[in-house]
């Protein structure tokens, strides 16, 4: 005991340097990951800073978004933020392709909205934006976001899981931070661990929406960790009865999703008319974003990705860099 006792003290020295060198790191890393470089060399920067935060002494901040959106969160354990704050955006290819489709006017449909990262980036472009998000955890944190931003006359938020019937559901929610949190039973095997049960409200998206929601709604964002299918079927009286130029982006994952579930949702949105495009974005990027056209998707895919469903033709987009 007494030679375990001496052995720490006389490494603390080194433990205290070596805690104090992950307290630097990633502001150091920061401020190369924004100037000119290698995308190769910076990604392997970002991960090492990355790591580092989760020692991160001060957890709790705010940061700001490259367009000016105010998030607040804990450095430790919540990798949006985490992203945000040692790159300056999350997902930039969907963030550029809504700053280019959403006009004021529009409304916007944010399914698994969690802490609202693009309900504010559309609701600061002047559209109205309807949010559903499950996570207590995730609510709260979307509540201080708006205030932040003052965009609370914007953007309404409904504390529930969308679903194809009102009622009560089990969510699993992530005990660190609401990311990856799910009301599939299908989930991964790493996340079990990580999880909590609690019972949420659940909701028919179809039964909140108002005519005139139907009417505006512009562009439906679904990102609920393999609980996509269930949602389009909650969504059937938009898909029929939306506005031509309706778009939606669903991230599909055959971790979360079986195949048979892939086809069905690819045969729900094809029946009204939508055809579905690729769309490559990747959650880190560094600036220039190159941001490519969409692609058209003939096949399930066979990895996670962003898929765009339109009824106009994506392909004749063209690319960009930001």
């Amino acid at each position: 005991m007494e030679s375990l006792t001496r052995f720490l003290i006389s490494s603390m020295p080194y433990l205290l340097a070596a805690f104090g060198t992950l307290q630097v790191i990633p502001p150091l890393i920061r401020l190369y990951l924004i100037r000119s470089g290698t995308k190769r060399l910076k990604l392997f920067l970002y991960c090492i800073a990355f790591a580092a935060l989760s020692f991160r002494i001060i957890a709790r901040c705010k940061i700001r978004t490259n367009d000016g959106i105010v998030l607040t969160g804990s450095l430790r354990t919540n990798p949006l933020v985490k992203s945000v704050y040692l790159t300056g955006c999350y997902e930039p290819t969907l963030v550029e392709y809504l700053k280019r489709e959403l006009t004021p006017g529009d409304r916007f449909l944010d399914i698994g909205a969690n802490s609202g990262h693009f309900s504010l980036i559309a609701a600061k472009l002047g559209t109205d934006v309807i949010s559903l998000e499950a996570s207590p955890a995730n609510c709260r944190l979307f509540a201080q976001n708006v205030a932040a931003n003052a965009l609370g006359s914007r953007i309404s938020l409904i504390h529930a899981a969308a679903g194809n019937e009102d009622g009560k559901i089990e969510l699993q929610e992530n005990r660190f931070n609401g990311m990856w949190s799910t009301t599939s039973p299908r989930s991964c095997w790493h996340f079990w661990p990580l999880a909590r049960k609690i019972i949420v409200p659940a909701v028919k998206v179809d039964d909140v929406l108002k005519p005139e929601d139907v009417e505006k709604i512009r562009f439906v964002k679904i990102d609920v960790e393999g609980a996509e299918l269930t949602v389009l079927h909650g969504l059937r009286s938009l898909l029929r009865a939306g506005r031509p130029d309706l778009e939606f982006c669903l991230e599909v994952s055959p971790s979360w999703l079986t195949r048979d579930q892939c086809k069905e949702i690819f045969s729900i949105l094809s029946a009204d008319g939508f055809e579905a495009y690729t769309l490559v974005n990747q959650e880190v990027d560094f600036p220039p974003y190159d941001i490519g056209r969409p692609q058209r998707c003939s096949t399930i895919p066979e990895r996670q990705v962003d898929i765009l469903f339109s009824r106009t033709d994506l392909t004749a987009i063209p690319s960009a860099v930001a």
